[in-house]
């Protein structure tokens, strides 16, 4: 078992992802697989790719233990590239040993390169453990992939916004006089 403890730029984004004061998530993979954490795309935090080296039945997990009760709501995306499709590597979220599918679990399964997003909230108590995971049920033809980032709040959207609009407001109301003083005079 790997544990990954959140220093400088990440920390931050492990800030937004933990619940209460716990910022240190931990890396599994079971049964001999090669599963890790990847680089996200544009708009997500972090990857968990599966594994893809012919040890079948490989489970990636990546965990945090809730320090609060509280409400998480957390953006994915999910992409595989087996050419088989999603069926032989699902996806999804965790919470207390208890698995939620998110990638296509019923025909059609995802082609090769499909890609599947959504988001989803869960309540959390302090000691619960919650994360994402990808099962290799063959670990080849390729891994699947999901990628998660919190989603902000409602709230935390309007404090946002009503910040940027105050910024907009003084920027606005800046003195001409003070506009005029820094434009620079040529002289010939």
């Amino acid at each position: 078992m790997r544990t990954l403890l959140a220093t400088g730029v990440a920390a931050a984004a492990l800030v937004g992802l933990a619940a209460g004061p716990a910022s240190a998530w931990t890396l599994t993979d079971t049964n001999g697989g090669d599963g890790h954490l990847g680089t996200p795309g544009a708009g997500y935090a972090y990857q968990v790719v599966g594994a893809d080296n012919d040890v079948g039945g490989s489970l990636t997990t990546f965990e945090n233990t809730a320090g609060a009760a509280e409400t998480l709501t957390f953006n994915w995306s999910y992409t595989t590239f087996d050419c088989c499709g999603s069926y032989w590597d699902p996806g999804g979220y965790v919470v207390d040993g208890v698995f939620t599918q998110l990638s296509p679990s019923l025909p059609p399964y995802a082609d090769d390169g499909a890609t599947y997003t959504g988001s989803f909230s869960i309540s959390v108590n302090p000691g619960d453990t919650y994360g994402f995971y990808v099962y290799s049920v063959d670990s080849i033809e390729g891994p699947g992939t999901i990628e998660f980032s919190s989603a902000p709040e409602p709230t935390t959207w309007a404090m946002m916004l009503a910040g940027f609009g105050m910024l907009g407001l003084a920027l606005r109301r800046r003195s001409p006089a003070l506009a005029l003083a820094k434009t620079p005079t040529i002289s010939s």
